[in-house]
């Protein structure tokens, strides 16, 4: 039922209407800002990320009649974003200086759930990525490899790995 809501909002979207474009962003935004935060780590970085991602959505409304899963299809659009503004970030260092690693508290001390967002946020692109789209958008493994360009079996070799590295990091 959400799918075919979806398909519908996009159609209407794509044919000019403005209002249910502004019920897709709704729908989609919160999910694309998680999806912004856990790759870059911040929030002013996220939210820069999420809006850049529906104003790429908006100049791609001619697209919009092929897409078929708007989740995914966002999610991709968001993954690029985020990518773009990291390559901008280390082109560009900020002024900001890091706290010591010494302020904060050893891994084992932390809440699980904190603990395991940094362990995936060191992970390099090829593993976090996919990850995050599976685990957090809930994408299915076609979606994945389809939307990143890659084989189901390169996807299932990325996201064993990925989990491997992060399991390897609280033995």
């Amino acid at each position: 039922m959400e799918k075919l809501w979806d398909e519908t909002l996009i159609g209407e979207w794509a044919r000019g209407s403005d209002a249910a474009g502004e019920l897709l962003a709704r729908r989609y935004m919160p999910s694309i800002y998680r999806l912004c935060l856990r790759m870059l780590g911040r929030a002013a970085d996220a939210e820069d990320a999420t809006q850049e991602t529906f104003i790429n959505l908006c100049r791609r409304r001619s697209e919009a009649t092929k897409v078929q899963d708007a989740g995914a299809w966002l999610a991709t659009i968001a993954v690029n974003v985020c990518r773009n503004l990291r390559s901008r970030r280390r082109e560009f260092p900020s002024a900001e200086v890091a706290p010591p690693e010494a302020e904060q508290p050893p891994l084992g001390e932390r809440g699980d759930s904190e603990a395991i967002a940094k362990a995936v946020e060191e992970l390099p692109d090829d593993y976090r990525v996919p990850l995050l789209l599976k685990f957090q958008q809930g994408l299915s493994g076609p979606a994945i490899a389809a939307r990143l360009g890659i084989s189901q079996e390169a996807l299932r070799v990325r996201v064993h790995r990925g989990l491997n590295a992060i399991r390897s990091r609280f033995r």
